[in-house]
């Protein structure tokens, strides 16, 4: 994520302050508009974090399926890459912020069919990918497979010390699911 992006300002307020106690002067002073700006845009704090939530979830899906469409690189690097850009890259934000419990459990009601469904389609397309890796995986062990990555990603995502923490657990994930 772009630090100069607003998406990337306003996670940065609710990391922060945590949802009930970010204003909409915070938010509005994050993405350098007035507060009457955003009350003009959003109308409230609610639909600041509805959009903030399904922008992230959208712009993260897209390109962690991008990074896994690299035919460029090899499929471990491929889905190492995408892993870190739907789950890793907010690591370090989450462990910083003393609101993240919160945070996920407003996201989880908020965007939870969104989310679900961009889980879904990434892991359709990597157990697609890894089908197309070996004539010796068949589709149900490439289902099971992508399963266990998302799995592992999503279980580091909420208990890794930190994002070095997560790169090295997925890291162990991966390279057994594509022995």
């Amino acid at each position: 994520m772009n630090p100069e992006d607003p998406l990337t300002s306003v996670l940065r307020v609710f990391s922060q302050y945590g949802f009930r106690k970010s204003s909409m002067g915070d938010l509005a002073d994050a993405m350098g508009i007035s507060r009457q700006a955003l009350y003009n845009r959003y109308g409230s704090k609610e639909a600041v974090f509805a959009w903030a939530t399904k922008t992230l979830i959208e712009q993260t899906a897209a390109d962690a399926l991008a990074a896994r469409e690299d035919d460029s690189r090899a499929i471990p690097d491929r889905l190492m890459a995408a892993y870190e850009i739907w789950a890793g890259q907010h690591v370090d934000m989450l462990r910083a912020s003393p609101h993240a419990a919160e945070i996920l459990t407003l996201v989880h009601g908020e965007a939870a069919a969104l989310a679900e469904q961009a889980e879904r389609y990434i892991n359709a397309k990597v157990a697609k990918m890894l089908t197309a890796q070996s004539s010796e995986i068949s589709d149900t062990q490439a289902v099971d497979r992508a399963h266990t990555l998302y799995w592992a990603s999503k279980g580091l995502l909420y208990t890794a010390e930190n994002h070095a923490a997560y790169r090295d657990g997925l890291e162990r994930a991966v390279a057994a699911v594509t022995a």
